[in-house]
C-alpha cells in the first residue's frame, strides 16, 4: 500500500483529463532518459488519446438510429448470440476433425 501511494499517476490518465503538465512530470518520473524522449512520449500519448476519442465505440452501424434502451438490448441479444455460438463451436470442432489443427 505504500508503494501505490508512492508510485507515479499514469500519463495516459492525465493527458486523458486534460493534464498535461502533470503527464509530462510522471513521464520523466517514469524513466524518460531525456527532454527530447520525454516529449516524443507525450506527443505519442497525445495523439493516441485524440485518435481514440475521434473513433466511435460498440458497433455503431447496428445502433445507429436507436433508442438508447433498444440499443442496450440489441447489444444483449448480439452478446448472447454470440456466446451461443461459441459454446456450439465447442461440438462443431471436435466433429469437424480439426480440433488437433486450432489447438
Amino acid at each position: 500500500m505504500i508503494l501505490i501511494s508512492l508510485a507515479p499517476e499514469s500519463p495516459w490518465w492525465l493527458i486523458r483529463r486534460g493534464r498535461r503538465e502533470e503527464a509530462l512530470r510522471s513521464i520523466k518520473r517514469l524513466g524518460a532518459k531525456t527532454e527530447e524522449q520525454a516529449q516524443q512520449s507525450l506527443a505519442m500519448i497525445e495523439r493516441t488519446v485524440e485518435i481514440e476519442q475521434e473513433q466511435m465505440g460498440g458497433s455503431p452501424p447496428a445502433s445507429s438510429g436507436v433508442a438508447p434502451y433498444k440499443a442496450f438490448q440489441l447489444n444483449l441479444i448480439t452478446t448472447s448470440l454470440q456466446l451461443a455460438a461459441n459454446t456450439g463451436s465447442w461440438f462443431l470442432t471436435s466433429r469437424s476433425r480439426r480440433r488437433t489443427v486450432y489447438l
